[in-house]
């Protein structure tokens, strides 16, 4: 063998270790990765699939090989799909694609990511918000409303508020209850509904309060730290 050839030898040596160990490397990507990963080729066949997309559509490897994807691919583009797994789940998945080959041909690799939870998440705080914001619909138009500071200073007020006391928005907000104090109540009574408030326990009593014309009203009271 010439020296060239032996050069050529070691050349074409070197290249396939250096592609089986990069097929290592993508193998023990799969194999690891918590995300579903699928090769899908030119015609929408899925080639390959790891663990992880085992488990995201419920079925073997030896079930999704030689399926059709039936998503369509864009390459390195960006997403949310419902997967319909083998039990009957719709678990949601964010998909990311990026052009590759498989075996020669030209192909697409897909990244699943199981965005389920967060999403069912996302649902029950939007349907939290929303209820907090019937309830405050319902206390502003059946109850009187204020929001303070830990000072006592009124940050907020309702429209039943300022309808029983007589005072305008503008004429609460910045002040604290003084402004409607009747004088009625003891300092002791004061003291005491405070230490309740800073232990970070809810207040409950009546209030006799003194309108802006300076009639006298008694509302049943609760407050929340």
């Amino acid at each position: 063998m010439s020296e060239e050839n032996g050069d050529l030898h070691q050349r074409l040596a070197r290249a396939a270790q250096a592609l089986q160990a990069h097929k290592e490397r993508f193998r023990s990507i799969l194999l690891k990765s918590r995300d579903a990963i699928l090769i899908v080729d030119a015609e929408g066949i899925i080639c390959q699939v790891n663990p992880a997309a085992e488990h995201l559509f419920e079925r073997s490897a030896q079930d999704l090989i030689g399926q059709e994807f039936g998503i369509p691919l864009v390459p390195r583009e960006t997403g949310e799909v419902v997967i319909v797994a083998a039990h009957g789940d719709r678990p949601v998945a964010e998909m990311r694609t990026i052009e590759t080959e498989w075996e020669n041909r030209p192909a697409t690799m897909v990244w699943l990511r199981d965005v389920t939870h967060h999403r069912q998440q996302e649902h029950a705080l939007h349907s939290a918000l929303e209820q907090i914001q019937n309830i405050r619909y319902a206390l502003d138009k059946s109850a009187i409303v204020a929001i303070t500071d830990v000072q006592g200073v009124i940050e907020y007020v309702n429209d039943r508020f300022c309808d029983i006391s007589g005072y305008r928005r503008d004429e609460l907000i910045g002040h604290t209850h003084r402004v409607i104090n009747s004088g009625y109540h003891t300092r002791d009574f004061w003291k005491e509904m405070w230490r309740t408030i800073a232990r970070g326990d809810i207040w409950r009593g009546e209030i006799k309060n003194r309108a802006r014309d300076g009639s006298y009203y008694w509302v049943a009271t609760t407050i929340v730290p």
